[in-house]
């Protein structure tokens, strides 16, 4: 059972993407290319699904090193092409039932040395067994976002 945060954790990452802002908008709302991100080093994406649409659905499972599922859902709720995605996310336990659920916003602007990614991710609601989720989060976004920077130059290149 998932209960409302009364002090939310809020993350906030801001980086440049020496890359145009259509690759990195691809990044994100292509399953193929997000697969490939997705998650802190040493995972891989077995399953990977999206409809960048408002009321569209998100799923992703992040497979760790060890074999272990780690399953995520969500809803997109705005899709602004190019400059903005708001969805929310769950990250689910073993039998399919929400630890946690975040409200995400992705922004994407155009600067001179290629794109600023901006990422919001605000803590809603938790269960009782979030903590892990909780203390890996920072870590795991920061993570998630160097993969992403990676896979974009090398894709460049």
């Amino acid at each position: 059972m998932l209960e409302n945060v009364s002090t939310n954790p809020k993350f906030n990452f801001s980086l440049v993407l020496p890359v145009p802002i259509d690759m990195v908008y691809a990044a994100w709302t292509d399953p193929a290319q997000l697969a490939v991100w997705w998650g802190p080093h040493g995972f891989t994406n077995p399953v990977c699904q999206i409809e960048d649409r408002p009321g569209g659905k998100i799923l992703i499972h992040m497979q760790d090193s060890f074999g272990t599922i780690h399953p995520m859902d969500g809803t997109f709720h705005e899709v602004e092409e190019r400059k903005r995605l708001i969805f929310t996310s769950q990250a689910l336990n073993q039998a399919g039932r929400p630890i946690l659920q975040v409200l995400n916003t992705v922004i994407f602007e155009e600067v001179n040395e290629g794109t600023r990614l901006t990422v919001l991710a605000d803590v809603e609601r938790v269960s009782l067994s979030a903590k892990t989720y909780l203390d890996g989060m920072e870590d795991g976004w920061s993570e998630s976002l160097d993969r992403l920077k990676n896979f974009l130059i090398r894709k460049m290149s």
